[in-house]
Order: structure tokens, then sequence, then C-alpha cells
């Protein structure tokens, strides 16, 4: 069964069928533009019969205001003695009214030609009509972002009847259901493109849509929803008539698009899509939405239009000045004041930038991301920020002086570069995977784009600078027809047809026809420039005393509490259904909580009433000397000698309670290390989430509960502040990184600081925490078998919000999460930007934790749904894809690429010349694993321990899976272990694959820290992942050869080496975590019951995936 979905209209007794899902919406808009409508001709307006709405009549109804004729078959248009257009405007001449070029009437000819009829009715135009080929491959589609450049020539033609048709029919594939293999795509999914089969003898015509399932890598496309409204705005403004944007229909559409890219969700930054075009459309819509019902989206544009346009003007502009200033950038910059917000190392900036950049000048550059700039100069981005006003007046003025400056490099001989520069050598390989159609200088590397002949000509136009348009049409006019008007044109100045390049492509000649028109008749101007909003200020430069943190004060005056916190209001409740048998745990005392009145109407101390926590002043007094042993009086505080104890398991313990972190007197955490040896504390004096984990698994395992309900309550009301990074406010269910106490002792008061991706390196919000924070209410919950925490109104709440920024709609195709480096364990730039397995396999779990605790009742209820949704789609995409083995490595080295089907076996287009060469040696007979990451054109072969470990514990992995990653751990025992477990990835990065992908990143050099380096904290999720697939002895191996270095190491943090031999260069001693971690380890290996913990059965429900013939289809 095909996931494209078909519409057929028949003909049959002049009735129309029309299968197409309904659309129910109610708003309308108002005329109000930036642009005054009185500077376009005069254009009839159009009457549009509103007594029914879009979907109660049928297409012929919709556009029965036009003077369309009806015909059977574009060949009948240009038949001799026919009409001269389908298109019978009162202008249709009308570019004949200027001086006109020889070329202007052959490209007129060739665009008309291209033209699609769906029922006798133009609806579009394909790409190209390109009779030299044999191959027609995708291009007999009509694309959506293709079709923009034809429809205004269209307009400025005055033939408006196409234009309306084609937004009324992508409107109408907009409400299609659309489904990729068991993953549901966001509503508001706009197609990439769409192909009209006519069938002359049963006379119907059936549309057949592409929503991103047969594009090369399944890739949405997230820019057709912003073309599509962007053309939108331009129909108004041509046709001075509201009528379509204000229909019920428009209105629905433009709200669902906008709800893809304004909903809240992991990434932290206010670029979540390409930022000059969302620039553009958001201003398109507020101005379209500004005079109705509305309200709510235009206050959310107007919010995000702030903040993307700080961000931009801010972080994305480069000129001369700012380059010195990137040049000289410090790195570890672990604060909110940084200067170095990305933690950008210097040595990453290109060489060629320094020559390239003149002094009079600037643009905004590629991409700014956790410690990566992309410094590619990329044409469409910054000519639709001079259109949308993204760039201030002097920022276009720069851009514009930049082309003039480097115009030999930009432009060449055939405008316009689409990137500059190429990407050459090991770039290429790294970056593009080994692409045979991006080599250097050619197609999207460094290839010369005829069509960004329009944009470049209006940015022109709107910069007072109509010479430089001219000097570029003049370029495109000596090549352009002669050559068959092809697509792209390769080498360096753009001399050369492209090697793959379609001739008669239609956007090109499209993009010279609306150059001309727009060159001769400014007006037009109009159609596709905003202008500047006032209220958009360009950003000032902030004093370095302002801090975007936030604090709460806990004062004791009077025995009352002032706690600067936001009010968290909830209401539901949860089963206590889970998956493992309460009865397998051993009995333990369960916790009694008053519920007469919420968390929020009760202070932290009123919650922790119920248990043994005693009040002291400092942490220092717990270890006094002839103090207590410890701060948690646990009647099994002394279980770790119940077996015959390890020398090293006391000190582990004495280790890490000295790590307790205490807030008015009660224990709510560890901190990250307790290395008196370094001068330098930088964060390691912070409560983690992440790193508090294996701590909380060793203080329930040992009876001690409190520490961790604290640890959980506290952070819970951590969720609720308002989190703002410079203008952009974060998703309210994101959890902090990490947390500070800072203690007066002399005004006996504890600030509490939090740390929401603000102060971190690379400014990335914390993916992992909230799937965390589930994991470990579980976890409580298992140990001490009381629900009532987790049944609280407070955690049922903080739950919805966590999984709300998860199960968001948006541009994805993929039910896996897009994320960016940075944003997990490995939270430094090492290339797993896209759908890295940890957050994968830590997602599956919280889902499956979640599922266990919510309530289905209320918004439980619906919580649930999604989540069984997704799960099913999950387990079968990550089962499927990520998937690798001997025999699917050789299956995949047989692939076969530019596979434009929904059918493709090489779903994600990877080339088999990218496969890296350790590979094949390093995959045994026996064994496999869950690959590092999968996404478009790119497969990450590496091992990463923590997400495989996580696979099997949460039984995302088949048991036949969890299986065989244990058989690769024993076969590949020296590689992965060696002499410390763990290794966090397999194998290093290095020479010019750790420059590219690390950004030269002297932390993270090969077989050290995340490249590669050992971890003993991974110590206790191995050994977990041990005893539930039934290997203990190979935990007991490893737990051996941690106790035979970690005590006299010093507890480090990490090791280095290929072996883990050394201890690592910049490792933390006395890092709590490798404390907690063989604490865990070895209770879990003493005591198996523990296993439940942290284990999930397999979910039968899940069925693993079926072997896929070449011949099988979605």
């Amino acid at each position: 069964m095909s996931p494209s979905r078909m519409v057929e209209v028949m003909e049959n007794g002049g009735r129309e069928v029309i299968v197409l899902l309904k659309v129910d919406s109610r708003a309308s808009i108002t005329e109000a533009d930036d642009l005054d409508l009185a500077r376009l001709p005069d254009r009839p307006r159009l009457k549009i019969e509103r007594k029914r709405s879009f979907d109660e009549r049928s297409l012929s109804e919709h556009l029965a205001g036009g003077n369309l004729p009806k015909v059977d078959s574009i060949e009948s248009i240009f038949s001799s003695g026919g009409p001269r257009s389908v298109l019978d405007s009162p202008v249709s001449s009308r570019y004949l009214s200027f001086e006109s070029h020889p070329m202007l009437a052959e490209a007129w000819d060739a665009l008309w030609e291209s033209i699609v009829l769906f029922r006798g009715q133009p609806v579009g135009t394909i790409a190209a009509l390109d009779h030299s080929s044999e191959e027609v491959l995708n291009y007999d589609q009509v694309f959506v972002r293709d079709f923009v450049p034809s429809a205004m020539a269209f307009l400025m033609n005055g033939e408006h009847d196409i234009v309306k048709n084609f937004l009324v029919k992508t409107l109408h594939l907009q409400g299609w259901e659309k489904r990729i293999d068991r993953f549901k795509l966001g509503e508001g999914v706009m197609p990439a493109s769409f192909k009209v089969l006519h069938d002359p003898i049963r006379k119907t015509d059936n549309l057949i849509a592409d929503f991103g399932d047969s594009a090369i890598g399944r890739v949405a496309p997230v820019d057709s929803g912003f073309w599509w409204i962007f053309l939108l705005r331009a129909y108004t403004k041509a046709t001075g008539d509201m009528t379509l944007a204000e229909s019920p229909e428009c209105q629905r559409g433009m709200r669902l698009i906008l709800a893809l890219c304004l909903s809240e969700g992991r990434l932290r930054l206010p670029y979540r899509n390409p930022s000059p075009l969302l620039h553009g459309i958001a201003m398109c819509s507020i101005h379209a939405q500004r005079r109705r019902r509305r309200k709510e989206f235009i206050e959310r544009i107007g919010i995000r239009l702030q903040a993307l346009s700080y961000h931009m003007r801010n972080y994305f502009w480069l000129d001369f000045q700012k380059l010195n200033v990137i040049y000289r950038y410090k790195t570890e910059e672990y604060s909110h004041t940084a200067v170095n917000k990305f933690n950008v190392i210097p040595d990453s900036i290109p060489d060629w930038i320094f020559d390239f950049m003149p002094s009079r000048g600037g643009y905004f550059i590629g991409n700014v991301s956790p410690a990566r700039m992309d410094f590619r100069w990329f044409a469409l981005g910054n000519c639709i920020a001079i259109l949308s006003s993204l760039s201030t007046p002097e920022q276009s003025a720069a851009i514009m002086d930049l082309l003039e400056e480097r115009w030999e490099e930009l432009v060449g001989e055939m405008p316009l570069k689409i990137a500059y520069p190429t990407l050459d050598d090991h770039e290429w390989r790294v970056m593009t995977g080994s692409d045979p159609k991006n080599t250097r200088w050619s197609y999207h590397n460094g290839g010369s784009w005829p069509v960004l002949l329009w944009v470049f000509t209006a940015a022109c136009i709107k910069t007072g600078r109509p010479q430089m348009a001219q000097r570029a049409i003049h370029l495109a006019e000596s090549r352009l027809s002669k050559d068959g008007w092809p697509e792209y044109y390769d080498g360096k100045l753009g001399r050369y047809i492209g090697k793959q390049a379609r001739k008669f492509q239609t956007w090109s000649i499209a993009g010279y026809l609306v150059a001309n028109m727009m060159l001769h008749d400014p007006s037009h101007l109009g159609m596709v420039s905003l202008e500047e909003d006032r209220t958009m200020k360009p950003p000032v430069k902030r004093p370095s005393g302002m801090s975007p943190s936030r604090m709460v004060e806990v004062m004791e005056n009077g025995g009352r509490e002032v706690m600067v916190l936001r009010k968290v209001d909830s209401r539901a409740s949860i089963t206590e259904a889970d998956d493992l048998d309460l009865a397998r745990l051993p009995d333990r005392p369960r916790l009694k909580i008053e519920r007469k009145r919420s968390f929020d109407e009760r202070s932290l101390s009123e919650h922790l009433a119920g248990g043994n926590l005693r009040k002291v002043d400092s942490i220092e007094s717990i270890f006094s000397i002839g103090g207590p042993r410890s701060v948690l009086d646990s009647p099994v505080s002394s279980t770790y000698l119940s077996f015959e104890p390890h020398p090293m398991l006391a000190e582990a313990w004495d280790a890490l309670r000295k790590s307790i972190v205490l807030f008015r007197g009660q224990p709510v955490g560890t901190i990250a290390a307790l290395d008196h040896s370094s001068e330098e504390v930088l964060n390691y004096d912070q409560v983690f989430v992440r790193d508090f984990v294996p701590s909380a698994m060793a203080f329930l395992m040992n009876g001690e509960h409190d520490i961790v309900k604290n640890f959980l309550v506290k952070t819970l009301h951590l969720q609720g502040w308002e989190k703002k990074i410079d203008r952009f406010k974060l998703g309210e269910g994101v959890m902090p990184a990490s947390f500070k106490v800072l203690h007066d002792p002399i005004r006996k008061t504890d600030n509490l600081i939090a740390d929401f991706g603000d102060s971190a390196i690379g400014r990335v919000a914390p993916v992992d925490s909230g799937f965390w924070w589930i994991i470990l209410l579980r976890a409580y919950t298992k140990a001490t078998g009381d629900m009532t925490l987790a049944e609280s109104p407070a955690c049922q709440r903080g739950m919805r919000l966590i999984l709300a920024l998860c199960l968001s709609e948006g541009f994805d195709t993929f039910p896996t999460l897009l994320c960016a480096d940075g944003c997990s364990m490995i939270d430094r730039r090492m290339g797993v930007y896209g759908y890295p397995i940890e957050i994968q396999a830590l997602f599956f779990m919280a889902l499956r934790c979640a599922l266990s605790m919510l309530k289905e009742d209320g918004e439980g209820k619906e919580f649930i749904e999604r989540i069984d949704i997704r799960l099913q789609a999950l387990s079968y995409h990550m089962r499927s894809y990520f998937w690798l083995d001997f025999q699917q490595l050789n299956v995949i080295y047989r692939y076969k690429t530019e596979e434009y089907s929904h059918t493709a076996v090489n779903k994600f287009n990877v080339i088999p010349d990218s496969i890296p060469d350790w590979i094949f040696d390093f995959m045994p007979s026996r064994g496999g694993y869950f690959i590092g990451n999968v996404s478009p054109a790119k497969m990450d072969f590496r091992w990463f321990a923590l997400g495989n470990c996580i696979a099997i514990l949460s039984s995302l992995a088949t048991p036949e899976q969890s299986a065989a990653i244990m058989d690769l751990l024993e076969e590949r025992w020296e590689e992965l272990v060696g002499e410390m477990p763990l290794k966090i990835a397999y194998p290093a990065l290095e020479s010019h694959e750790w420059r590219i992908i690390t950004g030269s990143d002297p932390k993270n050099t090969r077989w050290s820290y995340h490249n590669g380096g050992s971890w003993p904290v991974l110590l206790w999720l191995f050994t977990a992942a041990c005893i539930k697939t039934g290997r203990p002895q190979i935990a007991r191996r490893a737990i051996h050869l941690a106790e035979s270095r970690l005590s006299k190491d010093g507890w480090p943090e990490y090791y280095d080496g290929k072996l883990g031999r050394y201890i690592g260069k910049q490792a933390r001693k006395f890092q709590t975590w490798s404390i907690a971690g063989y604490l865990v380890a070895k209770m879990m290996l003493e005591d198996p019951s523990h296993l439940g913990m942290v284990s999930l059965e397999e979910d039968r429900a899940m069925k693993p995936p079926v072997k896929r013939s070449a011949s099988w289809t979605n």
C-alpha cells in the first residue's frame, strides 16, 4: 500500500467525486499590510462565492470567476490555430510593452509549455521539460518551491488564475492524512510536489502528492509551507483581492503551518526552521491575520519575530569587525555572561574567510550551532533576509557591498552561486558522504543557479542598486537561451553547463522573466518585499551584569518562607499499573504523604516531613568527628556491608556522601565532582540531573529514599520557572541541566541558581534531563512501592509538560527526535546532531515509564494514546533502520542511490562509498548493535555505549537484538572495554574527521573524553544490561577491571587511550558518578532484584519488523 494519497475526479453524469479530507476552520484576515496597495497597478478584483465553504464546492466552481476555457489536454493549447495561452488575460501580452529582448518571447513560450492541467484547468508548472533526457526522475512534477518564480511571472503579467488554482489545490493537499511507515506527519505539512496522471479513456485525473516519502533522504519539505504563505500574500498584493486569503480554509492553512514552527519543542534557540524564510513568512502571516480572532497566533508570531530578529542579527551576522572578534574568542566559558556563546573554537575558522572578507561588506553566515559556525555564503538566505527585512537597512547595504566587492566569486560568468566556497577533498567526503552529484563547484556545492536571478534582482531594487541586477541579467542573457535554459552551471566561475543539469528547467526560465519584469516595472517589488518593522530594533550591547539565570531565594524570617517560584497548577492522578511486578522487589516501608494540599501549596520541608531527614546547618557538620555517619538515618543505611565487601566499597560510600548538597538543611542531590586538587571549579560544583541518576540509584538500592524524593520535588519546582534566554522563551516543560545552591550563613539564606542551557557549553538545552527525571521517578516508585509522589498533580503535570515537548507536531518525517549536538551526556560537538541513538533510546524508555505512571483520565488519557502511537512508530523505525549486523551491512554495501520513490530500498539515500573502512573489519559474523545516527544521506556507524545499553533495558531492542549486542561486546571486548570499562564511543574521530566534525576541539582529541574515552560511570548500565540478558559473568569481569584501577587513581571522570589505560588529561578526580556507577553495579550484581528499578520487560504489542523484500512498499 502506497503512502501517497490520490484524488480521483470522475465525470459521471455531471457528478464530481472529490476524495479530500474535510477541512473546517473559521477565521478571516485584514487587508492591512506594510506595503501600500496603491503602489501596484490596477488589477481586476476577483469575486468568489462565499455562501459555501471551499470543500462544499467543486474545483470548477472555485475557478468560475476566471476566464479559463476548458481543454482536454495541454497539447491542444499549443496546436495550430489554438489559443495563444490557456490564460486569456487582458494583459497576457504585457511582457511586450517594454523594449523586449529576443529571449523574452522564447522564455514565455517555454513557460507556457510547462503548464500542468488538472481537469482542464492550469494548476502549476512542471520542474523541467527536457526531452533530451531519458530519465524523467521527478522533474515531471509540480514542486511548491519551483513554482514560486513561475507564479511571480504570471502575477506580474496579470495572469492570476493559475496561481489561485495552485494555492487552492495545495491547500487541499495539506488536508490529507500523511503517513510514512507507521509515523503520522504533522497536519500542517505542505507537499513537496504533486503530479497529475491523466487517463484519456476513463476521463479521470489522478493526483499523486509527495510529502517527503518519495524524496531523496525522505525529508519533509520544511520550506513548502513558507513559500505557500509567501505566494498567498503575493497573489493578494497583485490582485488587490483579499477574498481568497480571508477564506476560513486559507486562515486555517496558515495556522497549521505556523503551528509546526511555533510549537514548543526540544530545540532551545529561536531558529528552529530556515530563519530568513521563516522571518519573512511570519511577517506575511501577521499582516494577513491582524484583524480577526486569531489573537493567540498574532501574539506568538510577534514574540517569535522579536527573538528571531535579535538572534539572527546578533549571532549570524558576519563582517570584518565581527570576524576579528571571533578570531580572538576564548573558549570554555561556563557562564551566562560568556562572550563566546556557542563555544566556537577559533582554530575551526576556515582559512579562506580571512582573504574573502572585505573591509566593506558583510552577510549572514550559513549556520550557527553549538561549537560550530558555517562561514559559507548562501545566496537565497541572504536575498530573502533583505526582502523580508530580517536584515537591517545597514546590513542589507553591507550584503550588497559584499556582492560588489566579491562579484567574481559570488556571480562570476553566470548568476548566482548558490553557496560559496565549495566543499573540497576531505570536507566533501565527510560532510556530503561522498555525494557524486555534489562534487566541487557543482550542483548545491558551489554551482551557479540562474533561478536565483529573480530574488537577487528584487534585493538589488530594494537596496537602490538596480544597475547590479542589470549587469547580472546581461550575463544570463549571454548564455541561458543558447544553452537550453539549464538548471545550473558548474565551475568556479559558472562557465560550464551542469554535468547532470536538466535543460528547459522551468524555474530558470521563470527566474529570468521575473527579473526582467521587475527591473522594468519596480512596482512589482511590492509582491515580494516587506518593509522594516520598527518594533524590531537592532540589537543593543548587553551590560555584562545582566543575568538571564533565575534565582529562588528562601529566607528564614520569623518562620516564614518566601519562594520566588511560578505557581504550578495541575490536576490528574495515575494508575499503579506497570510491566514489572512490584512483588519482585523486596519489601520496603511505604511512605505516607499528606494529600490535603498540592505540592505547590506546601513548603519543601513539609514535603519531606514523612522521611527520617534531620535538619543540619552545613554539609561539613555531617562528617565532623563524632558526628553521625550519614545524614540519611535509614534503617538499612549499612546494607552495603551485608555481602562480602570489597575494600573499595566503604571508601566509595564515604566519597558519595561527601558529595551531598544541602538546601535548607535537607539533601537534594550530589555535586558532579569533589576534586580539591583542581583550582578551576568550572561547573563541577553543581547538581546535574543526568549525573545524579547513578547516585540516586545507589541511594535507592541502599534504602535511602528521601534524598531522591527531595531531588525529584526540587527539580519539578525548577521546571515551573519561566525560562528565557536573550529574548527567546524556552518550552515550559524543559528541565534544568543542573542547579547550584549558594548558602549565606550570615543572612541564613539559600539561593538556588538553575541552568537551562544558558550557561552550558554551546548554549544547548538538555534534552535528556526530562527523560532521566521520568526514569528516576519510576525507579523511586519501584524502590519504595509508593505511588503517592508519582500520583501527585504536580508530578503528573510535570510528566505531561516533558512529553508535550517531544510529541508536538513538527516537520518530522521520522518518529525519532531531531536534536542538536551537545544535548545529552556527549555535551560537546561530536557530530551527533540529527537523531542520536542515546536520545532515541532514552526517549523510548521515558515514554514507556510515563505510560506506566499516567492516569487514564482527563489530559492523561490523551497523552497515553499519543504515547502508544509514537511507541509503535519509534520501535519500528529504530529496529528497522538503526540496527546493524553483518547481513545488514552487506545490504547497505550494495545500495543503489537516487531512488525517487516511496518503494525505495535505500530509504535515506546513503551512498555506499561513505561507509567507513573500519566497519568492515570491526563487524563480527555474530553480533550487532544500534548505530549512532540515521538521517538523510547519513549513517553514523559509530558504537555508542549508553544508547545500546538503554536499548536493552527499555526493550527497544528485541530479545534477539539484545543478545546480539552482548555478543558484539564479547567479540570486541578489547575495542569496547579494554582495560577500563566502558568506551563511550568507538572508534575515535581522527585527523581530518576530528577537525571537521568537532571543530578542532582540544578536549575531544582522539581516544579522549567523548571521542573514544573510557567512562567508569557506564559500568552500572552495562551491568544492568548483562543481568537482563543473562550474562552476569561479563559484568563481573568488567567490575574486576574497574576495581584494579578506580580507587588508586582517585575515581577519575574518564580515561584516555585506545585501551583506556591513562587517566583523562582533563578528567576530574572524585567524580561522583564514577563512584556511584561502581556502587550500583556492585549492588545490582549482588542483588539482581534491583534490576526492576531500571529495566522494562518487552511489550508484545510492539512486534519486531519483518524482513523487507525488494518489492516491499509502505
